[in-house]
């Protein structure tokens, strides 16, 4: 009924928040050597798609809707 909102808590999103602080900050005092640290991923960020990396020219759009 709530969808990816009822993965996760109040609670387990502070915590991520927790989480994520410490090892920024860990990063930043070890100079910022190495990679930045990735924060975690929630359940309700989508990750971004994507269809391709040109557009399409309007003439060749009609037959690649239809061929869809």
């Amino acid at each position: 009924m709530q969808g990816d909102f009822a993965e996760w808590g109040v609670a387990e999103y502070l915590l991520a928040l927790v989480a994520d602080a410490v090892n920024a900050g860990n990063w930043q005092r070890g100079g910022g050597k190495g990679p930045r640290p990735q924060p975690i991923e929630r359940p309700t960020e989508k990750k971004a798609v994507s269809f391709g990396a040109d557009p399409i020219p309007i003439r060749d759009f009609n037959d690649w809707w239809d061929g869809a």
